[in-house]
């Protein structure tokens, strides 16, 4: 076994550890990004010499560089304008692989592409070696304060916190009259913690105080709305967070 390679969503460093101690160091997963639409890969994030594949990512934390003839752009979501490296904005692919439309919605596949290159949704940056750093998806951030809050990255630190082998928290948002919107955390039994105990240790690290949900938007769920694939559906998510809304429950 030369390569493990992941893909579908973010790799979590517990599982990119777990495997690390299970082959006594010999071996890194290194993470894939593709969609539906791009078929199948865009990037992968192998190591730069080709005598240390599989042994170390090309850089942490990263998608990698993308494939032979294909192209990647960050672009501003506002503008469409290409953005500074460094910069976070959409991230767009261009090439064979992209699609060539959605089934009998012209309307929609026009909406998706921007001068031959499609638009993934996700939010992402670009280093000056070309690496790519996916930041999360356009329809899962919170407006807090101004601060766009990414729900994918508070739902990874707190599943890392927990240790576990499944998901135990799903991260939506709910509308706040101060700071426009608030983190909601729904959460299952298999949370080890509390939430006054995860709020604590989010506390301990250094990250933003309007990425910490507060303990009163955490709300005990039997399941987590997921879909199939195993990754949140995100529309019975918005469901629920607004029944919470509502209710003005959020404990």
């Amino acid at each position: 076994l030369r390569v493990i390679a992941t893909g579908a969503e973010k790799l979590r460093d517990d599982i990119a550890a777990k495997v690390r101690e299970l082959t006594g160091g010999r071996l890194e997963v290194v993470e894939c990004y593709g969609c539906t639409e791009l078929s199948p890969v865009v990037s992968v994030n192998l190591a730069r010499n080709i005598a240390e594949t599989g042994m170390i990512p090309g850089c942490r934390d990263s998608i990698g560089i993308a494939l032979e003839n294909v192209s990647v752009r960050i672009l501003d979501p506002l503008t469409f304008k290409p953005v500074e490296p460094g910069e976070e904005g959409i991230l767009c692919v261009k090439g064979a692989l992209v699609m060539q439309g959605y089934l009998n919605n012209e309307a929609l596949t026009a909406g998706m592409m921007t001068d031959g290159y499609y638009k993934t949704g996700d939010i992402a940056r670009m280093d000056q070696n070309g690496y790519i750093h996916i930041c999360g998806r356009l329809s899962r951030f919170s407006k807090i304060a101004g601060e766009m809050v990414p729900h994918e990255m508070v739902e990874r630190i707190i599943n890392e916190m927990c240790s576990g082998e499944n998901r135990v928290v799903a991260v939506g948002s709910i509308p706040d009259p101060v700071k426009g919107e608030a983190l909601l955390v729904l959460y299952t039994d298999e949370m080890p913690f509390s939430p006054e105990e995860i709020v604590g240790q989010l506390r301990e690290r250094s990250i933003s105080n309007l990425w910490i949900p507060k303990v009163q938007n955490f709300h005990r769920v039997e399941q987590l709305p997921l879909l199939g694939s195993g990754k949140p559906d995100l529309s019975l998510l918005r469901e629920i967070a607004e029944k919470i809304a509502s209710s003005g429950n959020g404990d």
